[in-house]
């Protein structure tokens, strides 16, 4: 059996994390523990029912809506402020270590340049792992606090275009867990 695989390009570590995090087998557990989950980490959670993410919860960086799909779809989804490290892990497939956070501009084409290593099943210790990052689960003041962070940040920095979504229907912000606020007006005119 293999010890380890270096993994050179985005896209390699991409394919491992697909491979990781998919369709999990029985009995099976999964972890990502992720700085950064961007407005499109849904791409790189493909199967996200069951699935343990521990991410942080800055502005820039981890998109508020993102966590609240993931949720919806059955992902347990924990913040710990501070988390800088990229480790994809399955009970049974292995664990990626990685420059790569859970977005297009990390795992993408064109992309950064980033590297990482498969180790197998059983190398990893994810529990210290676990333990030493001290996540808290994710609460509604949370994430409205991220959206908060989110709009004064893209307003400061502005905002690439080519990350920029759809605005989001009513009945799918209606129907998200911890929503974000809609603001409505009316006027006379």
């Amino acid at each position: 059996m293999k010890r380890f695989a270096l993994l050179y390009t985005s896209a390699a570590i991409h394919a491992r994390i697909k491979r990781l995090l998919g369709q999990p087998s029985e009995g099976d557990k999964r972890v990502a523990l992720v700085a950064y989950v961007g407005s499109d980490g849904e791409r790189y959670r493909p199967h996200p029912k069951g699935l343990r993410l521990i991410c942080n919860p800055s502005a820039g960086g981890t998109d508020p809506d993102t966590l609240r799909r993931l949720i919806k779809r059955g992902a347990t989804v924990q913040i710990s402020d501070s988390l800088h490290m990229k480790v994809y892990w399955s009970r049974n497939r292995g664990c990626v270590i990685a420059s790569a956070n859970a977005s297009s501009s990390a795992l993408g084409r064109n992309g950064l340049k980033e590297a990482g290593i498969w180790l197998p099943a059983g190398t990893v210790n994810i529990n210290q792992l676990i333990r030493y990052a001290n996540p808290r689960k994710v609460k509604q003041s949370d994430l409205r606090h991220l959206d908060t962070q989110t709009r004064e940040y893209t307003k400061n920095v502005g905002i690439n275009r080519k990350d920029v979504r759809p605005a989001q229907k009513f009945q799918q912000w209606y129907s998200a867990p911890h929503r974000s606020s809609w603001k409505f007006s009316w006027g006379d005119y």
